[in-house]
């Protein structure tokens, strides 16, 4: 059983509700909108499973971590873990504790589920108050081998993107621009690329220079007037031309180049009256405020450094603001100061078989035996697909003020090569946003935060007699954990018959008991319902693409890895789909009796509060009142 954050919690919420209640309908100033997150901070969740797709009725077993600034969060204590169709429709959702920022379980997939795209979403309630971006989800293919229609990979679909640093094409002056490959699958083996003026693609101005298949860099001059084109072909020979915005001779070019120790910028006007007289620059690390800093004077060009302590690591937003409020330019970059690094373990096969029962057994060796590292092990069989390989947990960590993260994002964590560091530089670039949308903050009210941490598990229970509602009246309810270890919670009903039991938490079963303080001729004769509190909310934003449709039939290659999936699992019964029961009343109608049908009943978790008063009745008699098994 673990402590909870009474104290911390509440003046938590106490701030969150006295600022819900300030909230005003008007535009705030960049300040202002840090100083709300610094105070709120945003979580992100990443989730590892363990594997890439299923069968209907598999179990989808995950581990998750919610991180927040850069750490695991100490926010949040549950997490909501959905399964949505292609139309959004919910089909099974479940909840499980979050411990220390770590999550891990399982949803089961149901058996009768048609094959299909599915997608799996996870976030916790605090994440409800900010953006569905930062929420995680992804598109999983399921398979049912009963279904008339067949998943199938589409005909594969790529896209270039061209975003230049600090967000603007400005005329005779030299700029970073970053090429970014997004495709809903597999981005192309190989690419390359250039760029060219006008109509004529066989006059190349310059080479793009590609770090993988998924970004690039170029660097020019655009001069106005000139209309530019990037031609980008992959290795089957499929090309794509895109046509740079003509660029304009007024705005401000935004430079950065950062280091472990400091952030060095420079900043130029064109075209501007006053030049930079009244700009602002603002750096920002994980929501909380750097560097705050106001130019005075009528100038062309300015250049700064930003010193970096050693509590600053990841993702650095520095954006430009004119003298009336509004974004003029934008840039992430990122500080490499004292972060975890990537480390590979060697893994030695000492016993193989591949019999029933068979032994297995191998030994991972680290270089690194002083730190404490999280290692995920996945053991698939062979053509068995990863689960999502090309991310990672530290490239969660490293980029979790990015509202997705890339499709390679684990490419990006091995900074000790030059290169790598180039292309994280360029693919920030392409990211530029972050956490914030200033064109939409800047024009919209703050919102209130309306949803609160839940702390543990939370049921609304209720007590009648002969059907009636038992109002007013004060009882005691016992749960009984299977480690011999009871809560005891002391409650009285309201004006309907009902009370409230939160702020519980553990694993396994427990048998609950409630026991009517007012002696009566009818103690026999009560009844309690519990039924879980939900805070589920539905997904609005568009489903991420995918690069799958349903067809007349599989190819060979999926169908033989399907059926393979489905021998393996003939010996497991996947028949007892539990969702259908999870949000059900559940009774204890027997009083001083545990029937074997009020076991059955429940099917959801019921969690001890390790801060309310424990006993131990190991040795006592327990028969306290009506009873109920609840099992997790």
């Amino acid at each position: 059983m673990l402590p909870l954050r009474k104290e911390k919690l509440q003046v938590f919420l106490l701030l969150a509700l006295l600022y819900a209640t300030s909230a005003v309908a008007q535009t705030v100033a960049p300040e202002d909108i840090l100083a709300r997150y610094e105070k709120y901070p945003v979580e992100k969740v990443f989730m590892h499973l363990d594997k890439g797709e299923y069968l209907a009725g598999e179990p989808i077993q995950f581990k998750a971590w919610v991180i927040c600034r850069g750490e695991l969060s100490k926010i949040s204590t549950n997490l909501y873990v959905e399964l949505l169709d292609v139309n959004k429709k919910l089909i099974t959702v479940s909840k499980t504790p979050v411990t220390s920022g770590v999550s891990e379980g399982f949803i089961t997939v149901p058996a009768k589920v048609a094959e299909n795209v599915y997608y799996i979403r996870a976030y916790t309630n605090w994440m409800l108050n900010f953006g569905e971006q930062f929420q995680f989800i992804r598109p999983l293919n399921i398979y049912n081998n009963s279904s008339d229609k067949k998943l199938a990979k589409s005909v594969a679909s790529w896209s270039v993107e061209l975003k230049p640093e600090g967000g603007n094409w400005l005329s005779h002056t030299n700029t970073k621009v970053a090429v970014r490959l997004k495709a809903p699958g597999d981005l192309p083996d190989r690419v390359s690329g250039y760029l060219y003026e006008g109509n004529d693609s066989l006059n190349k101005l310059a080479a793009i220079q590609f770090y993988n298949n998924e970004i690039g860099s170029l660097v020019f001059a655009p001069l106005a007037g000139k209309e530019y084109h990037v031609k980008v072909v992959d290795g089957s020979g499929t090309s794509k031309i895109i046509r740079i915005p003509a660029c304009v001779d007024t705005g401000i070019a935004l430079k950065v180049n950062a280091t472990s120790k400091m952030i060095v910028y420079s900043l130029q006007a064109k075209g501007i009256t006053d030049q930079l007289k009244g700009y602002k620059i603002i750096a920002y690390n994980k929501g909380q405020l750097l560097f705050n800093g106001m130019i005075p004077a009528a100038l062309e060009t300015v250049e700064g450094k930003i010193p970096v302590d050693s509590k600053t690591a990841g993702l650095v937003h520095i954006a430009v603001f004119d003298p009336t409020g509004q974004l003029a330019a934008q840039r992430l970059c990122f500080v490499d100061n004292n972060l975890i690094p990537g480390i590979i373990p060697s893994i030695a096969v000492i016993a193989r078989s591949e019999q029933a029962k068979g032994l297995n057994r191998f030994e991972i060796n680290v270089s690194d035996t002083l730190n404490r590292h999280t290692y995920l092990a996945e053991v698939t069989g062979t053509g068995t697909p990863l689960a999502w390989p090309q991310q990672n947990l530290l490239a969660a960590f490293y980029l979790d003020d990015l509202p997705q993260l890339p499709l390679h994002a684990s490419r990006y964590t091995d900074l000790q090569e030059p290169l790598q560091k180039e292309a994280l530089d360029y693919l920030l670039i392409s990211e530029s946003r972050g956490l914030y949308d200033w064109s939409w903050l800047l024009s919209h009210p703050v919102p209130a935060v309306t949803r609160f941490p839940d702390n543990y598990i939370t049921y609304m229970g209720k007590i009648t007699l002969d059907k009636k509602p038992v109002v007013n009246e004060a009882a005691t309810v016992l749960l009984s954990l299977n480690d011999s270890v009871n809560v005891v919670r002391n409650i009285k009903t309201d004006e309907k018959g009902e009370f409230l039991i939160n702020k519980i938490f553990f694993r396994d079963s427990a048998k609950v008991y409630f026991h009517i303080h007012k002696k009566t001729r009818y103690d026999d004769l009560y009844e309690m319902s519990l039924k879980e509190v939900w805070d589920t909310a539905g997904y609005m934003l568009p489903l991420p693409v995918n690069a799958y449709g349903l067809a007349a039939g599989r190819d060979d290659a999926t169908n033989a890895r399907v059926q393979a999936y489905a021998q393996a699992l003939s010996a497991f019964d996947l028949s007892g789909d539990k969702e259908a029961e999870m949000m059900e009343v559940v009774k204890v109608q027997a009083v001083r009796n545990l029937t074997k049908e009020l076991e059955k009943e429940l099917t959801t978790p019921l969690f001890s509060d390790p801060g309310e008063v424990v006993l131990d009745f190991i040795n006592q008699d327990q028969d306290t009142g009506g009873s109920l098994l609840l099992d997790f």
